[in-house]
């Protein structure tokens, strides 16, 4: 063919190689590809979190303090608060709900968030396009909408506890936000369905807020925004031993495979080897040959390990995903080059020093003729 045609000797050399060795070039491509898909699931894990924490805690929450109440409040009490809320609030009331879904028998236990008027709490559809809540039906997040096959236009009855009666409510939409998982419902929709609205959270710009109000005897908690996001990243950091407990092994995997795969090539072909530094080949020009046999290898093995790498961290990062909060693969563009990169460098100096090994090849013994 042409294009072998304009091939060096030392490509056709390669590509015969890896032909006529063919258990061995697979092992080599599952090796790459295996580290591949271990870099990119253990860079994708502490992205997918970090990037999580970002986007919950500086786009989906735009707080300043958020002060959780031990009791329900009085008209004295509310406004008592509400004289440390600088800047804006907006009223919450979280609760657990028992559930039924499509009008079915079975009932489910839920968290169900009611909000009043405001901006702190931020929802996105499946589009990435801001929504609000509306003023008659509910919001379902996307993780507990698949998990009970609810789509949007269906209706859902919730009853809070301690009441008697469900009440119907239609499902208007469905947001990808991350965290928490359940039903989100506007004050005004639920007070059209003749419910109380009994906030048990407030929700304030300012964020001195919660230094002057934790300790008001009805305050349970009170806590900063940049204080959740902290202790969110805490948790992140304490799940680094198992990401680089993936890197390691994937580094460990690559040199060990092309290591071995090297002394195996080298141990079969020495004769070959020794054939050619009688012909008058210099151990640079062998070494070259070598080392355009690996890369062959090591390209092939990338180009199958990116996709499968993708694949494995979203199954990774959706592991850990719990039912009140929702991880989504994240693998940043430096991560992703990192991996590659990574996989070059440890390929690369692998490959040097076996190639290296082609200096102490015993030309008498490995020119004896075979009995």
């Amino acid at each position: 063919p042409f294009l072998w045609k304009i091939l060096s000797y030392d490509w056709q050399w390669a590509f015969r190689e890896n032909a006529k060795n063919r258990k061995r070039t697979i092992i080599g491509i599952i090796s790459v590809a295996g580290s591949m898909m271990l870099l990119m699931a253990g860079f994708g894990m502490s992205d997918s979190l970090s990037h999580a924490n970002v986007e919950v805690y500086g786009s989906q929450y735009t707080y300043g303090s958020k002060i959780v109440f031990s009791q329900s409040l009085d008209d004295k009490q509310k406004s008592e608060v509400l004289s440390y809320a600088d800047g804006g609030h907006q009223w919450m009331w979280e609760s657990s709900m028992e559930i039924r879904v499509k009008s079915s028998d079975a009932t489910k236990n839920t968290t169900m968030k009611i909000l009043s008027d405001g901006d702190y709490v931020r929802f996105l559809n499946e589009n990435s396009e801001k929504i609000s809540l509306p003023n008659s039906g509910a919001v379902v997040s996307k993780l507990f909408a698949k998990n009970n096959n609810i789509n949007i236009g269906d209706t859902i009855q919730v009853r809070p506890y301690g009441s008697k009666d469900y009440v119907k409510l239609e499902v208007k939409e469905i947001t990808s936000n991350y965290t928490p998982q359940g039903i989100f419902i506007s004050q005004e929709s639920w007070e059209s369905l003749d419910e109380d609205f009994e906030p048990n959270t407030l929700l304030t710009k300012s964020e001195k807020a919660a230094k002057d109000t934790e300790d008001l005897e009805y305050v349970s908690e009170s806590v900063t925004l940049k204080q959740q996001l902290s202790n969110a990243d805490e948790v992140v950091s304490s799940m680094m031993s198992n990401v680089m407990a993936l890197l390691m092994g994937a580094i460990a995997l690559c040199v060990i495979m092309i290591y071995n795969l090297g002394m195996l090539n080298l141990t079969e072909n020495s004769r070959e080897f020794a054939t050619q530094k009688v012909l008058g080949y210099h151990n640079k020009e062998i070494r070259k040959m070598l080392l355009r046999e690996n890369i062959i290898q090591i390209l092939v093995g990338m180009i199958i390990g990116i996709p499968i790498g993708y694949w494995f961290a979203n199954l990774y990062v959706s592991s850990v995903s719990t039912s009140s909060f929702e991880y989504v693969v994240y693998l940043s563009p430096v991560s992703f080059i990192l991996s590659i990169v990574l996989v070059l460098i440890c390929a690369y100096i692998t490959i040097c020093v076996v190639s290296r090994k082609v200096n102490k090849i015993d030309m008498v013994e490995a020119l004896k003729s075979v009995d």
